[in-house]
């Protein structure tokens, strides 16, 4: 079992005592040296009941845009910055982010992308970047040798049909490729 798979941190987890149906998410794409891996920032339900992240409605959208900008999806890996879905999918506490934050970086680690896509403020948070999603998107920074994009979530782009939003999204994927 390689270490981001581990359990250890889930007994002091809201979301992992009572609330997670898949409390192993799998990441779906390469493990071995993927280009990007893209950090989304929770299972909605899809990806809670098929235990792969980015799989429902803002998944598929995220697809669609990333195959436009030009990205080979089979290099990329996804991820979630927190492992089980929310209640009522809302926001993950700190609590629940501090607890899936070591699988997260032991994941990057194993990897070694070049890129690190960070989707919204919780994956923002869950990288250790200080901030708000709409201060830092736009302007990578490294860590390692990794470079990290930080971006508008899929979800938050679909929820408000904001052109500005969606060319600021493709932006950053272009910065990222």
């Amino acid at each position: 079992m390689r270490p981001f798979a581990s359990l250890a941190d889930c007994p002091h987890c809201p979301l992992g005592k009572v609330y997670c149906h898949s409390p192993r998410m799998k990441g779906r794409g390469p493990l071995d040296h993927p280009d990007v891996v893209y950090v989304a920032e929770a299972p909605g339900n899809d990806e809670d009941q098929s235990g792969k992240p980015m799989v429902g409605m803002s998944g598929e959208f995220n697809d669609e845009t990333m195959e436009k900008v030009g990205f080979d999806l089979s290099r990329v890996r996804f991820t979630n910055a927190v492992r089980c879905r929310p209640p009522h999918n809302g926001t993950p506490s700190w609590d629940a982010i501090k607890s899936c934050k070591p699988a997260l970086i032991a994941e990057i680690e194993h990897c070694k992308p070049k890129v690190v896509i960070v989707a919204g403020g919780t994956a923002l948070r869950a990288v250790g970047k200080g901030g708000t999603i709409t201060d830092n998107r736009g302007r990578w920074f490294a860590r390692g040798e990794q470079f990290y994009v930080p971006t508008w979530h899929p979800a938050a782009l679909m929820r408000s049909k904001s052109p500005a939003m969606l060319r600021e999204y493709v932006e950053d994927l272009n910065m990222a490729l």
